[in-house]
């Protein structure tokens, strides 16, 4: 779980029950690079 986003977008440190982050966030490049096996 995104512990920071969640607590920016609640404003508080608790997890609420029901909050909907996404689990990676989409702004950040992630390297990859597929290989065979």
């Amino acid at each position: 779980r995104p512990l920071k986003t969640i607590a920016l977008k609640s404003g508080d440190v608790y997890i609420p029950r029901g909050v909907a982050v996404p689990p990676l966030d989409k702004d950040t490049l992630w390297e990859f690079q597929p290989k065979k096996i």
